[in-house]
């Protein structure tokens, strides 16, 4: 079995699709808005990617805030 093939079957369906959705990180082009939901819809898998987040502290803390709930299983 694969890397991939590894983390296919740990993930849920609910999971699976979450990543295809793309949800705004709080910023737009007028600057910073509240967003509310994203982490948590992240952590609960229903969120794969964000737009308009910017910066690497940023970053670094959606990403923290997933592989808390997740574990090592989705580590790279």
């Amino acid at each position: 079995m694969t890397r991939i093939d590894k983390l296919l079957a740990a993930m849920t369906l609910e999971e699976k699709i979450g990543q295809l959705n793309m949800a705004a990180a709080g910023r737009t082009v007028t600057g910073p808005v509240l967003a509310t939901g994203v982490i948590e819809g992240i952590r609960a898998g229903r969120i794969g990617s964000l737009l308009n987040i910017w910066g690497a502290r940023e970053v670094h803390a959606v990403q923290k805030s997933r592989w808390k709930r997740q574990g090592s299983a989705f580590r790279f």
